[in-house]
């Protein structure tokens, strides 16, 4: 949840709305070929196997991680921004969105 801010206003209620869904499917495999003997397992892990964005957090003011009211009022006036950004990169926030879809494959040894 998460408390909205509507004309620069914010509510009074507290987390009166919600974030998008989030889902995750994450996968790990383990096999032990019996030709390595009883110690070694080869293994895949999937993080985020299906590569979704997810938006783990959002602008108040719209409740997505990619969209901003803030940002439509600057484009509607003109506004430039100076410093290296352009205004869509600084308001492009990659820590409002969770991580890419991440594989590791390997070996593995116990003793």
């Amino acid at each position: 949840p998460y408390t909205t801010v509507r004309n620069f206003i914010r509510s009074i209620e507290k987390n009166n709305a919600d974030r998008p869904m989030l889902i995750n499917t994450d996968v790990r495999v383990f096999f032990a070929p019996p030709f390595l003997g009883p110690n070694i397992e080869l293994f895949f892990q999937a993080q985020n196997l299906f590569d979704i964005k997810q938006e783990v957090n959002v602008y108040e003011d719209t409740g997505r991680a990619d969209e901003s009211v803030q940002l439509e009022l600057f484009r509607r006036t003109g506004t430039q921004v100076g410093g290296l950004n352009s205004l869509d990169e600084f308001f492009y926030r990659q820590e409002f969105f969770g991580a890419p879809r991440r594989v590791s494959i390997g070996l593995s040894y116990s003793f």
